[in-house]
């Protein structure tokens, strides 16, 4: 029997990006409110990644896969056809070896963006494109390095030439391009008028999930799974951001969908999606307090944090359900499932 909270109306619409962490979960959220969803995954004959949607409830009736890899963006055309709202979750990235790779891999970013922006205005349907950003693109850092605001909102941009202690260059590429995508969304949705575009700059996701991986997660974790490359990216998100920003995957698969259903007066929005904006030493002392023996490294704490400033979503509505403590209890929950924590 399907849900009963399922909307009155059946709405089509698309998630490009479908087999990942936030993309199933969002899936697994259409269609018990009754939408019809067309979801992409890179291959449709994997029986992993294929099974696990289509397994969910309501899929026999109302999920249409689709093959298709945002590398190659004509691929997604059929998928959107007909579609009133378009998740972009999936992220088109690729490891780069040398500096012409990584300037090859940035315009083919922007390239792809742009196609799926005029596949979705062309297609004479879709209404809003609805992107997960992250909060990488946020940091209120001034082109020195130095924090020019005590707090951290939609207005906030990552500068390009700020000096930022990277943890390594795929975290700069990823934090630039990130932020150069986010500009390219946000620019559009303001010009052409017609397609309306929301940027949801979504934290560190933790918390369950349907597919078998934390990644994402997994540097907020790192100093229980003793990984020192990861650790560095923790520490990096409080140089970069003076907090760790925190979601529980079921409030930000809710923010996505409240992002599809609530009027927009500007025609175009960006949000910060985030319940908690903690230090790394708020973490580590809740990691302490309740996990002790867990605890493998230690990261360096960098002074206090800064407090997300931003009621942007709870002021049309929305309402968080999962706290700090909350998140990092299922992320951990979680993690020990798979084998990655184990008691010490």
């Amino acid at each position: 029997m399907e849900n009963q909270s399922a909307v009155m109306i059946a709405r089509r619409v698309c998630v490009v990006g479908a087999s990942g962490r936030v993309g199933s979960w969002l899936v697994k959220k259409l269609l018990e409110r009754g939408h019809i969803v067309h979801a992409t995954i890179r291959n449709i004959h994997d029986p992993e990644k294929a099974g696990l949607v289509k397994r969910l409830q309501g899929a026999d009736s109302r999920l249409h896969l689709f093959e298709a890899d945002l590398f190659h963006p004509h691929q997604i055309d059929q998928a959107i056809h007909g579609c009133e709202f378009v998740f972009l979750v999936a992220f088109p990235t690729k490891p780069f070896n040398s500096d012409a790779e990584r300037d090859a891999a940035a315009e083919g970013v922007l390239a792809i963006l742009q196609s799926v922006l005029s596949t979705c205005e062309r297609s004479g349907t879709v209404k809003r494109l609805i992107y997960t950003g992250s909060v990488v693109t946020t940091s209120p850092l001034d082109e020195q390095g130095l924090f020019s605001r005590d707090l951290i909102d939609e207005s906030c941009w990552t500068k390009p030439d700020a000096q930022i202690p990277y943890p390594s260059d795929f975290a700069k590429f990823y934090t630039s391009i990130k932020t150069a995508s986010e500009e390219l969304l946000a620019s559009y949705g303001v010009k052409e008028g017609e397609l309306e575009v929301v940027i949801l700059d979504c934290g560190v996701v933790g918390g369950d999930a349907l597919v078998d991986s934390v990644f994402g997660v997994r540097s907020l974790l790192s100093p229980l799974i003793e990984n020192t490359a990861l650790l560095a990216n923790f520490v990096f998100l409080q140089n970069l951001l003076h907090s760790v920003p925190l979601v529980h995957l079921d409030d930000a698969c809710e923010a996505h969908l409240f992002c599809m259903d609530v009027p927009l007066t500007s025609g175009s929005g960006r949000f910060l999606c985030a319940s908690d904006y903690p230090s790394v030493g708020e973490i580590m002392a809740y990691y302490r307090r309740k996990y002790p023996e867990l605890i493998a490294l230690e990261p360096e704490v960098c002074g206090s944090n800064i407090k997300g400033g931003s009621s942007k979503l709870t002021d049309m509505g929305f309402e968080y359900k999962y706290s700090m403590e909350q998140i990092l209890d299922e992320s951990i929950k979680f993690a020990r499932k798979l084998g990655l924590i184990k008691d010490r």
